[in-house]
């Protein structure tokens, strides 16, 4: 709302004037032009309802303005326009002498505000263009041939603070915005007028200007009081610094000076608590304040080797695990590492109030070493992995570096069996391992070569002599069923050519016959000899074998 809004104008209904000895046409005519005059000659001080707009609003309302000429009657006419003030009055004619009755109503109030006679000889033409303009003039208090007189006043405000507000002092309501350039009402009624200024940290401020007819009054709004107040600090512990918009002010409890009403930063210090600061207003004389300072936590720093280890702590895991600090409560605090190939190690520490420690956490590799006892010299050792055999690197008899978990071994060494050991690792402790080569045996030998000749000279590492051995026993084998299958074959020729020989009635064909039959006796009597003597070889070669790896294999 705007300060020249403040005030409206008055608006004025004219009801229709009684009319006694004149006709009631007659009688409105001079009531419009009664109306007509009062408008013009009031200045603009009041607003006239228009008479199309007051025959509307009386037919819904169910009223009408012939006849009403009480007073009663009149406020209720006027109330239903919604009027602030009402004419009603009457025109009455005696003679050759027109009388004009007339009078000015508040609504609100019914209070008869000026009541006035006119009186006018002639005839009713003379009355209409002078008599009640005369008689307008009368109700105003003015002359009906002079300027209009002035009514009202009007009052410039201006304010010279920002940020005020005007309200009304009676009823507290607001009325507007203070303006920073000079602002002008217009129409003013005459009178005393009260102002509250008002503005947020500062005390409200009452301003009264008087209002005269025909002239300007001013108001200026300026030199607005502060408001001020105290803050009285009270914190939990003894000592603390108290400080406002960071200006040390004292120790707590400690009450400030008086400070304008506005936002202050309040901080609180005190060695070995948490700083606290706060934004705090001041809307009162005295703000009590309470504040509660917080143990600063001790910190501890954790390091643990190797990096990107998994770490259990304070009910959370940390995977991969990086250096950091952590506040703690006072207390006991255990934690817990970890990392693959690396035995866990779980340790506690004490902290409290003001320490700040270094926690550092070194996990062991989880690898050992083996020392194999092995009964046999010049022994060679793997490491069987899955499919693969990995040759031992040993240093001493001892393989360092073992990681934890199960590990196969295989052993071997000359005239000896293979051994096969299975070691677990589940400490960092040196093992010691025995292992027992068993000798090889003749008799195993002897079984071997039963079963195949060379055989058990290949297994009591007498390589070449069983190779030889292998190889004789192949290829009398070999021989043996090569002259068997000649021998069947030719046997069988030999026989039919010695058939056909003795069948035979041709002289000649009997000839090739018995050459054929003497040819194939001479085949079958060869692979008899030849299969003898590849059958020898074979037994001999097969008893030997056994023989000599039961006697001189060299186990």
């Amino acid at each position: 709302m705007t300060v020249s809004n403040l005030y409206a104008q008055n608006t004025v209904a004219v009801l229709d004037f009684e009319g006694i000895g004149v006709s009631e046409d007659e009688a409105r005519a001079l009531s419009n032009r009664f109306g007509t005059e009062f408008l013009e000659l009031s200045g603009g001080i009041y607003v006239l309802v228009e008479r199309q707009q007051m025959g509307e609003i009386l037919e819904e309302q169910g009223l009408q303005q012939s006849g009403c000429v009480s007073s009663e009657c009149a406020v209720e006419v006027g109330a239903a326009l919604g009027a602030k003030f009402i004419i009603v009055g009457s025109i009455s004619k005696v003679g050759n002498i027109y009388s004009v009755n007339v009078k000015l109503l508040d609504v609100e109030t019914t209070e008869v505000l000026k009541s006035i006679s006119h009186d006018q000889m002639g005839n009713i033409g003379v009355l209409l263009t002078s008599g009640m303009r005369e008689a307008a003039a009368k109700l105003l208090g003015m002359s009906s041939s002079s300027e209009p007189l002035a009514t009202t006043g009007t009052l410039k405000i201006v304010s010279l603070v920002s940020g005020v507000k005007l309200y009304n002092p009676n009823t507290d309501e607001f009325m507007a915005d203070a303006p920073m350039t000079a602002e002008v009402i217009k129409d003013m009624k005459p009178g005393m007028y009260s102002f509250l200024a008002r503005k947020t940290g500062y005390a409200d401020k009452l301003y009264e200007v008087r209002v005269i007819a025909g002239q300007e009054s001013s108001l200026v709004i300026s030199d607005l009081d502060q408001e001020t107040g105290t803050f009285t600090i009270n914190v939990d512990v003894d000592s603390a610094s108290v400080f406002i918009n960071d200006e040390f002010i004292g120790f707590a409890p400690v009450t400030t000076v008086q400070l304008p009403y506005n936002t202050y930063t309040i901080k609180v210090k005190k060695e070995g608590f948490e700083d606290f600061s706060r934004y705090q207003r001041i809307e009162s004389p005295n703000e009590e304040l309470d504040f509660n300072l917080k143990r600063i936590l001790p910190t501890v720093l954790l390091s643990i080797s190797p990096n990107n280890s998994r770490l259990s702590f304070n009910h959370k895991i940390y995977d991969p695990y990086q250096t950091q600090s952590f506040k703690l409560d006072p207390g006991t605090h255990q934690l817990t590492a970890s990392k693959n190939g690396y035995i866990s190690k779980t340790e506690s520490f004490q902290i409290n109030y003001g320490d700040d420690l270094n926690v550092s956490l070194t996990l062991d590799k989880a690898i050992a070493s083996i020392t194999f006892n092995v009964n046999a010299p010049n022994y060679t050792g793997f490491e069987i992995m899955g499919k693969k055999k990995v040759p031992l690197s040993l240093l001493r008899h001892t393989q360092s570096g073992v990681p934890f978990g199960g590990h196969k071994y295989q052993f071997n060494a000359s005239k000896y069996e293979p051994a096969f050991i299975d070691v677990n690792i589940n400490s960092l402790m040196a093992q010691n391992v025995k292992v027992n080569l068993i000798r090889k045996s003749r008799s195993k030998a002897f079984k071997k070569s039963l079963i195949l000749p060379g055989l058990g000279q290949s297994y009591a590492e007498n390589n070449l002599k069983g190779i030889v051995m292998l190889g004789l026993h192949v290829g009398a084998g070999y021989l043996i069923y090569d002259n068997y299958t000649k021998y069947n074959d030719s046997k069988v020729l030999m026989n039919d050519y010695y058939l056909n020989y003795k069948t035979d009635t041709d002289i000649g064909q009997m000839a090739i016959n018995h050459r054929l039959y003497r040819n194939h006796q001479i085949d079958t009597n060869n692979a008899a000899d030849l299969l003898m003597a590849a059958s020898a070889t074979f037994a001999v070669n097969w008893v030997l074998s056994a023989v000599d790896a039961l006697l001189w294999s060299g186990l």
